[in-house]
């Protein structure tokens, strides 16, 4: 995971990014991504917390690095998952498997693979109906909804 300052380095190579904020807002930001709660995130940052929600409720630009961040730091967790999900699919079939594994082990291991199955199938029905959706729209206009 990317620490604030990496994260600053690849913006200042950009004529916009987190750079534009104050050294409080950025610490605000790093200190938001750490902490479990805005009151928390303000004392690491060593700003009052009703500082964070107005700069949350009225300072766009803070609003978006801080939502920027969110979606890389976001972004690249799914990516370290990816990574590991192989072998946390085959630590779930030894489980499965496992005779001599305490049944509520191999139960919750059950529920856990087929709910991710369920997730899996259910967001390939999605995505394929959003794409039916976008095409409708790009071949029709915003009229064609109405029948999707």
């Amino acid at each position: 995971m990317p620490t604030l300052n990496d994260i600053i380095a690849r913006e200042e190579e950009k004529p916009q990014g987190i750079s534009r904020l104050t050294p409080n807002q950025q610490r605000s930001i790093e200190a938001l991504l750490e902490s479990r709660t805005f009151c928390d995130a303000a004392d690491r940052a060593g700003v009052d917390r009703r500082t964070i929600y107005r700069w949350i409720r009225t300072d766009e630009i803070f609003r978006e690095e801080y939502s920027a961040v969110r979606r890389e730091t976001m972004g690249q967790t799914t990516a370290r998952l990816q990574e590991i999900s192989k072998s946390a699919v085959e630590e779930l079939a030894k489980i499965i498997k496992a005779e001599k594994a305490p049944v509520a082990s191999r139960v919750s291991a059950i529920r856990t693979a087929l709910d991710y199955a369920y997730r899996a199938v259910e967001l390939e029905d999605i995505e394929a109906r959003l794409v039916d959706v976008e095409e409708a729209i790009k071949n029709h206009g915003s009229r064609s909804l109405r029948r999707v």
